[in-house]
C-alpha cells in the first residue's frame, strides 16, 4: 500500500541505523520499520540526494501493520520503494502539523502512566501510542555529557504546560550532529553553544517530539521517554539537514542560530 507521510522524526539508533516517523494525511502517526536490519542512513537518500528528513513528504510502500504496545505506530515497509513528493513543507504547514499532533501535557501522550525512577518510562505492553508532540512551557537546560568509550550523551531539561519537569535523552539526529559540529569543527565551548540554543528555544515557538525507546536489556520491562525531534519556528537550523553538519565539510558560516 503506497502512502504519503510528512516526516516529523529522524533519530539516531545504533549507528548507522536510524528511526523515522511521520503523519499520514488522515492524521495517523506512522513509524516505518524494515524487519531484521532496521533502517540504515542509506535509505534516507535516493540518487545521491537526501530525501527523507523532517518536514519532507515522502511516499513509502507499507506492507503490514505490526503494532506491539506501546509501539502501535509500527508498519513494515518495502525497503526498495521511496519517493520524494515535497522537499519541505511551508512554515504554515509545519506549524499546523505540529499543533495538530500536540498534547496538552506529557502525561496525555501515551495513554499510560509515566513512571519516574531511574528515568521516565512507560511499562512495556501498556499504552495506546509511543509518539507525540508537546510545546514546552520552558526549556531549562540543554546538557552535553561525555561518556566512557568515547560516547556522548545529549539531554534536555524542560517543563511541560502543567509545570512538570522532565530530563530526557535527545535522539534527534540533526540536533546531535549540529552540536558535534560546533564542538569539533568550530571549536565552540559546549556551554556557550547549549546556552545559546536554550535562549533561542525559549524565545521562539518550540515543539518537542516525544517518543518511547525500545526495550532495554537492563530494564526489559521499560520503554524510556526520549526527545525524538526538536522543531522551532523559525528553524534554528535555518533549513539545513543533519548531512550539513559533518566534520569533513568546510564551515560556511558560524553565526549564532
Amino acid at each position: 500500500m503506497k502512502q504519503q507521510i510528512a516526516i516529523t522524526d529522524l533519530t539516531r539508533m545504533q549507528e548507522p541505523t536510524v528511526c523515522i516517523a511521520g503523519y499520514a494525511r488522515d492524521g495517523r502517526c506512522i513509524r516505518p520499520v524494515i524487519p531484521f536490519q532496521g533502517i540504515g542512513e542509506w535509505f534516507l537518500h535516493k540518487d545521491d540526494r537526501l530525501i527523507i528528513r523532517p518536514f519532507a513528504v515522502v511516499e513509502l510502500d507499507f506492507v503490514r501493520h505490526v503494532p506491539e504496545a506501546p509501539h502501535t505506530e509500527d508498519w513494515e515497509i518495502d525497503r526498495f520503494h521511496r519517493r520524494l513528493v515535497t522537499a519541505q513543507l511551508s512554515e504554515e504547514k509545519k506549524l499546523k502539523l505540529l499543533e495538530r499532533s500536540a498534547s496538552d501535557s506529557m502525561s496525555a501522550i501515551f495513554g499510560a502512566e509515566i513512571h519516574d525512577d531511574f528515568g521516565f518510562y512507560v511499562r512495556a505492553g501498556e499504552g495506546e501510542r509511543s509518539l507525540g508532540t508537546v510545546r514546552p512551557a520552558e526549556i531549562m537546560a540543554l546538557v552535553y555529557e561525555s561518556k566512557a568509550g568515547g560516547k556522548s550523551g545529549y539531554r534536555i531539561v524542560f517543563k511541560d504546560q502543567t509545570a512538570q519537569t522532565y530530563r530526557l535523552a535527545i535522539t534527534d539526529l540533526a540536533y546531535r550532529h549540529y552540536l558535534d559540529y560546533g564542538r569539533v569543527k568550530l571549536s565552540y565551548p559546549l556551554d556557550d553553544l547549549t546556552s545559546q540554543l536554550t535562549r533561542f528555544f525559549n524565545r521562539h515557538t518550540t515543539f518537542l517530539r516525544i517518543g518511547l525507546a525500545r526495550l532495554w536489556e537492563k530494564y526489559p520491562d521499560r520503554c524510556y521517554l526520549q526527545v525524538t525531534g526538536i522543531h522551532t519556528l523559525p528553524d534554528y537550523l535555518r533549513g539545513r539537514a543533519f548531512t550539513d553538519f559533518v566534520a569533513s565539510r568546510e564551515v560556511e558560516d558560524a553565526q549564532e542560530p
